[in-house]
């Protein structure tokens, strides 16, 4: 998610040297952007790319269910498992003159994920509502804390309209 002209990566690749690639792309593809961090908000994830924002001092921000796996990963890649820094309360990550809201949420299966909410482009996103039921407390936490959404983004879609209310809803 572009922030300013900082992009905020979103779950992470797999290894470090994919990041080093995506990151390569990005910048012949935006000129001028630069990279802000990292954020995981899936639980249970340990991914092997914020290696490479850790070795460049960038923030690798993660839910509190992903501080077991990424410590883990962190330590395999000869990163210190403390850089992740853990979003355990709801608040405010500022880039480039804007920002991204991010709170923790309970999902089924999932305690301790991540919602983000960037008031700037009417967005919000968590990796996890990718599927029905996901999306649509993500859905509901939204309109519970009417943000102005218009899209929301998962690991699957990163641009998935809101459904319309409905008198159900």
């Amino acid at each position: 998610v572009k922030l300013g002209k900082s992009w905020l990566f979103l779950e992470g690749a797999s290894v470090p040297q994919r990041s080093e690639t995506d990151v390569q792309w990005l910048q012949s593809a935006d000129a001028g952007s630069t990279v802000a961090g990292l954020l995981v908000t899936a639980p249970n994830t340990g991914r092997g790319g914020a290696a490479w924002f850790t070795q460049r001092k960038l923030p690798v921000y993660v839910t509190p269910g992903a501080v077991s796996a990424m410590s883990t990963t962190l330590g395999n890649w000869k990163q210190p498992p403390s850089a992740a820094k853990v979003v355990s309360k709801s608040q405010w990550l500022r880039f480039d003159g804007d920002s991204v809201w991010v709170e923790p949420i309970d999902l089924p299966d999932y305690p301790g994920a991540l919602v983000a909410y960037v008031p700037s482009l009417r967005w919000a996103y968590s990796g996890l509502a990718a599927t029905p039921l996901y999306f649509d407390l993500v859905v509901a936490r939204i309109r519970e804390r009417g943000w102005a959404v218009d899209r929301i983004g998962s690991i699957r879609s990163l641009a998935q309209p809101i459904p319309a209310r409905t008198a159900s809803r």
